[in-house]
């Protein structure tokens, strides 16, 4: 039994260098594959979402705690073609909320939830209340794109 083993363990050592390198993203001279990181990065980021499937998230703040500022109403575009997110703020258990619109790039996914990553409590607070016409709220089905965040 162990004389076959050996044989085995030595072929598979020939190989696997070749194997490992072709898949470590360096070309043969050890330099970097052609593929720069930026492309990389923008597979993932930003993602591609529904705007349906929004509505009804948690935003959080970016903080430790992660206490909860909001929650989405919708997605919205401004006359000026900017995307948001309509979010109903402040209150207690719903009520006295009042609804804002934040811009889309101030916020990313994290998970089921909505983090509020540019602005703080304070600036959010110092938003205009918002009460956008029907048509500048956008299809559910519309597809946009959002950051991801990382806990």
């Amino acid at each position: 039994m162990r004389s076959t083993i050996a044989p085995l363990a030595m072929l598979a050592g020939l190989f696997l260098p070749g194997l490992a390198s072709a898949q470590s993203g360096h070309s043969e001279g050890g330099a970097p594959a052609e593929r720069p990181r930026s492309e990389a990065a923008q597979a993932r980021y930003p993602q591609l979402v529904r705007a349906g499937d929004l509505t009804g998230r948690l935003v959080i703040e970016d903080t430790q705690q992660q206490r909860v500022l909001g929650r989405a109403v919708a997605a919205t575009r401004s006359e000026d073609g900017k995307l948001g997110i309509l979010m109903e703020y402040g209150g207690v258990l719903g009520f006295g909320a009042r609804r804002i619109a934040v811009p889309m790039e101030a916020i990313a996914l994290l998970g089921q939830l909505l983090v509020l990553k540019d602005l703080d409590p304070g600036q959010l607070a110092a938003l205009p209340g918002a009460s956008p016409q029907p048509s500048d709220l956008l299809p559910p089905d519309t597809v946009v794109r959002m950051g991801l965040a990382r806990n």
